[in-house]
């Protein structure tokens, strides 16, 4: 919608809303291979004011570190290393069973997780 046809309250949330975060779970949407970069461009002018990444990440279900899991772990975590991403990216990536999956710390999907934040 152009701005001018923008009612004044619409604009005050666009321009004020502080986080934009997407919920991410690649086994629900298959078939889905979304452009990051594209997204999260359209989202920093959709949003200009709004610190952008993912909030949710992970299976719809927990898969006690399978390679599925560890793949989207080495995907995602590294994304703004590998993409070309706005400045307002925060990254974000709180991965959904974490409490089951990653404590105690010396579990393998923990080891995985580690490794892509470094």
């Amino acid at each position: 919608m152009p701005p001018a046809q923008r009612s004044a309250e619409s604009e005050k949330l666009r321009t004020g809303v502080d986080y934009v975060l997407i919920s991410w779970y690649p086994d629900q949407c298959q078939g889905e291979n979304p452009n990051w970069t594209n997204v999260y461009n359209q989202l920093a002018t959709i949003f200009p004011q709004a610190r952008l990444g993912f909030g949710e990440i992970g299976t719809a279900n927990p898969q006690n570190g399978s390679a599925y899991e560890t793949n989207e772990i080495n995907t995602y975590y590294p994304l703004a290393k590998n993409i070309t991403l706005p400045a307002q990216y925060i990254g974000g990536y709180f991965w959904w069973y974490y409490a089951e999956e990653m404590v105690p710390a010396t579990t393998a999907l923990f080891s995985v997780l580690n490794n892509a934040i470094k």
